[in-house]
Parts: C-alpha cells; sequence; structure tokens
C-alpha cells in the first residue's frame, strides 16, 4: 500500500452572514480555531474552500470571509477556493429567470488576494496532485440552478487534465448526481439526486463523459449539501466508463441532518484516496474512509 502522498483540507459552507440571522458566526468561530490548534497542520499541501463563503453576497460578508481566510494558518501552503450559489446570487434563488448578484469575473476580483487567480484556474499541490478550481457557468439552456458546468468550462478541464500527468481532482461547490444521499426518501439529509442539490450538464457535453476520458483523475470534491459525516455516501467510489474516483463531501459550519460542523481532510496516493472528517464541535477526527483505486 502506497504511503507516499499529498494532502489537502477542505471546509465549505461557512455561510457567514452580516448581519448576522439565521447562521451563527460562533459555528465558523469555532471551525477557525480547531483548525489553527491542529499539530499537523504542515502536513497540509493546499487549504481549500467549495464555496457558499457568504449567505447573501453582500460586501460586508465577503469582507468578513477573507478576513477568515487569512486568519486561517495556512503556512506555506497553497489556497483553493471555488464560488457557491450564494456568492453569485447572494439568497435569491427564486428570481425567474436568476441574475447574478456578483459575477463569477467580479468574485475572481474580489478573492484575488487570497489566493484566486481566476473564474477558473489551476493548483498544483506538491509534485503530484493538480487541483481544477471551477465557477459554475451561466447555462444556456436556462437552468434555475446556478450550479452548471458547461460545454467551455469541460473543454477547459480536458486541456488541463491532458497536459499533467499529475493526480486530479476537481473542487466545485455542487456534488454530483447520485453521490452523497442518492435516496431522496432519507429526508434527515439533503440528496444529490434532487436537482436543486447537484451539478448539471448543459448541452452535450457531460461531467460523466469529461471524467471517463481521464485515468489520472482522482476526486470531485464538494459542498453545498451541508452534509454532515453520518449522512449516506458522504464519501463514495464511482465509476465514469473505466475511470474510478471518489464523490467526496466537505461538509458544513452549519450541517443540514444530525451531525457537527465539520470539514475533511483528503490524502492522495497512486492506489487510493483516504479520507477524514473532522468534528470541529467535538475537536476530533472521524474514522478515516479509504476510496481504493486501480
Amino acid at each position: 500500500m502506497s504511503t507516499d502522498g499529498e494532502q489537502i483540507h477542505v471546509v465549505s459552507d461557512l455561510h457567514l452572514e452580516v448581519p448576522e440571522v439565521d447562521c451563527p458566526t460562533e459555528r465558523a468561530s469555532t471551525m477557525l480555531a480547531d483548525l489553527n490548534q491542529l499539530t499537523d497542520r504542515a502536513d497540509v499541501g493546499a487549504w481549500c474552500c467549495t464555496g457558499d463563503t457568504t449567505t447573501y453576497s453582500s460586501p460586508a460578508e465577503h469582507a468578513a470571509f477573507i478576513d477568515w481566510w487569512r486568519a486561517l494558518e495556512k503556512g506555506t501552503a497553497g489556497s483553493a477556493i471555488v464560488p457557491g450559489n450564494h456568492e453569485l446570487l447572494g439568497n435569491g434563488r427564486e428570481v425567474d429567470p436568476l441574475v447574478d448578484l456578483v459575477t463569477p469575473a467580479q468574485w475572481a476580483a474580489a478573492y484575488a488576494g487570497i489566493g484566486v487567480l481566476a473564474e477558473n484556474y489551476v493548483v498544483d499541490v506538491g509534485s503530484r496532485l493538480r487541483l481544477l478550481c471551477l465557477s459554475p457557468s451561466p447555462g444556456a439552456s436556462g437552468s434555475q440552478h446556478r450550479l452548471t458546468v458547461d460545454a467551455s468550462t469541460l473543454a477547459w478541464c480536458d486541456e488541463r487534465i491532458d497536459e499533467t500527468s499529475r493526480w486530479c481532482a476537481v473542487l466545485f461547490h455542487a456534488p454530483l448526481v447520485h453521490s452523497v444521499n442518492p435516496s431522496p426518501a432519507d429526508d434527515r439529509y439533503l440528496s444529490s439526486s434532487e436537482p436543486d442539490w447537484h451539478a448539471h450538464d448543459d448541452g452535450d457535453s457531460t461531467i460523466a463523459a469529461m471524467i471517463a476520458r481521464h485515468p489520472n483523475f482522482r476526486a470531485w470534491i464538494s459542498g453545498h449539501t451541508h452534509s454532515p459525516v453520518g449522512a449516506p455516501d458522504v464519501v463514495k467510489r464511482m465509476t465514469y466508463g473505466q475511470v474510478s474516483f471518489a464523490a467526496i463531501s466537505a461538509g458544513s459550519a452549519h450541517p443540514i441532518g444530525p451531525g457537527p460542523s465539520s470539514s475533511v481532510r483528503v490524502s492522495f496516493f497512486a492506489d487510493r484516496v483516504d479520507v477524514r472528517h473532522r468534528d470541529h464541535e467535538a475537536r476530533r477526527w472521524g474514522a478515516p474512509v479509504q476510496v481504493t483505486l486501480p
């Protein structure tokens, strides 16, 4: 079994809210304090966030997250951040048609000071891992979910994966369809089988086909569903074509369903992906989950 790999740590769905109404800032503060006291922070090659840093996408909320991110003691590790639907739409999901409060380009410019390079960009970790950081596309098909990956973004992914021999993982706000909690019948948790809670294709190009083209694809890492560690398939081995990979839900400061505020440590190896959820309320690690890969 391989022991030489690359590690990242992923937080998601902090939902910093100014003024504070439904999302207590205390939860994000508890998460930050626990992360900063971890003794193995130096093992982390990149600190990541899979979106919904804000609730209403106000300037004050963006400033609050930037302060939070700067307070996270990252050392020399890289940063990889993607936007969620709340950064783009605020809380206006019921507006028809959807109109961005903040566009992906504006979001990227606002977060440039904390490591965001563009709407879609690459972060290389160590000598073996590449992270593809994706913003949602507008969706030419008129998707009302604001969580679309369009053909041009998928083509960009193809190019970025083709040009490297590194293991590759996508950071995107929404999970893949039928990944975390695939059965809507378990209504304690949000289900990635429901249209509002998974990533969408746009046109003939599909996420599944893109992944199936790349044997070095290793993981799709997401937030959005606020899934605590007890949710079904919070870590899941999936296969598209001949390519098997890990689908990982990164937790949330505000879990939906029974479970604590959490984030994830993801370790990549030649033969597997190891995932541990961190319970920030109890300050302890959950049992490791191993996704074996061919």
